[in-house]
């Protein structure tokens, strides 16, 4: 079987880009062959709701936006869950970050998750560091400057 040119083409400006292919296809539960979407999902109930019509190509391939890929493949990026193969965790990471870059609110300002440079814990806005690294660098400096005040006192 031929492998589909939108699996192997490089990425340009305006274009999907080929992580979101890949990320689609191997997490997308409607994902099907050649990037045909099955275009159904689940209802609160059991049942299950058409939302593209049957046969239609998959939206993140068109550059447009998925409400299924959003409620259902994307919290998979929340979720702090063990990767079998950490890049591939970082990829998919990266791979949800530009989506929400490119399908937000407001296109291209979404907002980067902020994390820790210390431990790579999310962090909120108007902070430097996670509560715990903040509070062990707070610790470190007083230990520095009480070390320093002790040596200026002996000499």
């Amino acid at each position: 079987m031929r492998t589909p040119d939108w699996v192997t083409k490089r990425h340009e400006p305006g274009s999907p880009p080929v992580a979101m292919a890949g990320i689609a296809k191997q997490h997308c539960a409607n994902f099907g062959s050649e990037g045909i979407c099955g275009g159904v999902k689940p209802c609160t109930d059991g049942s299950q709701v058409r939302f593209l019509p049957e046969g239609a190509r998959c939206l993140l391939l068109e550059g447009k936006g998925c409400g299924y890929f959003e409620s259902n493949v994307m919290p998979m990026a929340l979720e702090s869950w063990e990767w079998k193969n950490p890049s591939e965790g970082k990829r998919f990471r990266e791979a949800v970050d530009h989506y929400r870059r490119v399908h937000g609110e407001i296109k291209g300002l979404a907002r980067r998750a902020r994390r820790c440079p210390d431990c790579g814990e999310p962090i909120g806005p108007r902070k430097r560091y996670c509560q715990k690294c903040a509070a062990d660098r707070q610790k470190a400096s007083v230990r520095k400057t009480m070390r320093k005040s002790r040596l200026d006192v002996k000499s």
